[in-house]
């Protein structure tokens, strides 16, 4: 799981604009052959950075298996379409 902030963070939306964690997040979820605890950690620290801590996103996760969003060798991967 991934939240946009942390336990007891508070984050204004701005109207009309896509958010900087959702903007991040697509990113990492469209990059072939990376894990979802992968997107989630790189997620975090692109957002993390960009806000300069201001916002810092909570990823909890127990997962025991490796899942992936876009396998490596996926035609979103073969046509370029990760990062």
């Amino acid at each position: 799981m991934i939240y946009s902030v942390g336990l007891g963070q508070i984050l204004g939306d701005i109207a009309g604009e896509q958010s900087l964690f959702m903007t991040e997040l697509l990113k990492e979820l469209r990059a072939p052959g990376v894990s979802a605890e992968e997107v989630f950690s790189r997620t975090r620290i692109s957002v993390s950075r960009a806000s300069d801590a201001d916002q810092v996103p909570w990823v909890a996760s127990s997962l025991v298996e490796s899942v992936y969003f876009v396998p490596s060798g996926s035609p979103t991967a073969e046509r370029g379409g990760g990062r």
